[in-house]
């Protein structure tokens, strides 16, 4: 009886240990699924956080909204964008950007997070600019510098209206082409607030791969 007695207190001893081994194993389990989920959790908030910011941007300029869409923005060269004077334009070229800047769009391809930085691969869409810049060479800035050369407020406002209408039109061409690039934004953590990291690729994407280098009027 004993000797049967034994094998069973030692057998359930196995078994008791067992269960506290396999019980303490899925603790760590638990735990572990848990601290897993917990990180999938806080990137997924973040990715959302990044998202929203792009997505502001991006509303912004479309607005035309030329400070909202540079508070989104840590390194701003699409600060570059003054060069247009925005405030300053004429009724024709306010008319152009926001007809252009509302035919923008966008995707967002890819969110890959390391630590308080990302990296954003996005896909954006805007009038090719090759056709519109050699139509304003070609024919409209000899409008403009008439403008800017003439005195006389009669004639400079009949020049005003060529050259705005004209503008106009040349932006609205059915014969535009849209052009998608492909741009990888940074994005950087600061105190808590996702902002981009803008670059010439970003700004070169939302004017059609539009060169600013070579936009010499002044």
């Amino acid at each position: 009886m004993k000797k049967l007695i034994i094998p069973v207190l030692i057998l359930g001893m196995i078994f008791s240990l067992a269960g506290c081994g396999n019980k303490d194993n899925n603790t760590n389990n638990k735990d572990t699924k848990k601290e897993v989920q917990q990180k999938t959790n806080e990137e997924k908030a973040q990715k959302t956080e990044i998202e929203n910011t792009i997505n502001k941007f991006f509303s912004d300029v479309k607005d035309c909204n030329i400070n909202g869409a540079e508070s989104y923005l840590v390194d701003n060269d699409y600060k570059d964008i003054d060069k247009l004077h925005y405030a300053s334009l004429t009724d024709g070229e306010k008319k152009a950007v926001r007809y252009w800047n509302e035919k923008i769009n966008y995707k967002i391809n890819s969110v890959t997070l390391t630590n308080k930085s990302a990296e954003v691969i996005m896909d954006i869409s805007s009038i090719d600019s090759d056709k519109v810049y050699s139509n304003y060479m070609n024919n409209l800035l000899t409008l403009k510098m008439k403008i800017l050369s003439t005195k006389d407020e009669e004639i400079k406002k009949k020049y005003n209206e060529q050259y705005n209408e004209a503008l106009i039109n040349s932006i609205k061409n059915k014969d535009n082409k849209m052009i998608k690039s492909t741009v990888t934004l940074g994005m950087e953590n600061k105190d808590g607030k996702w902002y981009i990291i803008g670059n010439n690729d970003l700004l070169s994407a939302l004017y059609g791969g539009f060169d600013f280098q070579k936009f010499q009027l002044k």
